[in-house]
């Protein structure tokens, strides 16, 4: 299976946003789990779609560059990993805009490639 990346650009409200989709993900933060076992995540959903110029980088230095875009507002405990029956099945890395504190913006996201294709991104 080969990874698409992809921009949407979709504006809403969250103040007392109530999805209309069942979510089965319990989600823990970086600063609960620690950034090495997002690496280990990363490594896992990011690692099956690299092309072959990207080979060349590590996972830890794709995840650090993704820190490192975050600038002074990474904040590790609004990154989030997904857990789907106990394991770590995906991430989703919301970032706040640097300016205007009451807008942001998902900065990344990921899931297993066993799990794609279930609908999950809805949620």
């Amino acid at each position: 299976m080969k990874m698409q990346f992809e921009k949407q650009f979709v504006e809403r409200e969250l103040l007392n946003y109530v999805s209309p989709y069942q979510d089965p993900f319990i989600y823990r933060s970086v600063t609960e789990d620690g950034i090495s076992r997002l690496g280990q995540l990363f490594e896992a959903i990011i690692g099956s779609s690299l092309s072959r110029d990207d080979q060349d980088i590590s996972h830890e230095e794709l995840l650090k560059e993704l820190i490192d875009l975050a600038g002074s507002d990474f904040d590790p405990s609004w990154w989030l990993m997904a857990y789907l029956d106990g394991r770590p099945s995906g991430f989703i890395l919301p970032q706040r805009h640097p300016v205007k504190l009451y807008l942001g913006t998902i900065f990344h996201l990921g899931i297993l490639p066993g799990l794609r294709g279930k609908k999950y991104g809805r949620i």
